[in-house]
């Protein structure tokens, strides 16, 4: 009996894991299609975190030896760096 009720849970598991939502991106586009500006720092690596802040028009951009303060409207104008 237990091995029937585990059986039928396994099943629906199975079922519900494989035909759950796809994930779909919200946005795609090609990198020639837009007008994209990049930031860089020499030396800095592993970029993983970004914060917007619309009052101050700033991103924070977050990474594994620092963080930066970019302005939101050129992100390749650093306002600050720690």
């Amino acid at each position: 009996m237990a091995f029937g009720v585990l059986g039928v849970f396994l099943g629906l598991l199975l079922e519900v894991s494989t035909h759950g939502p796809t994930s779909v991106p919200r946005t795609s586009w090609k990198h020639q299609d837009v007008n994209l500006t990049e930031f860089s720092e020499p030396g800095i690596f592993n970029y993983s975190t970004l914060l917007l802040n619309e009052d101050k028009d700033v991103l924070y951009v977050g990474a594994r030896e620092a963080i930066f303060e970019l302005s939101m409207k050129n992100v390749s104008v650093k306002k600050n760096k720690v």
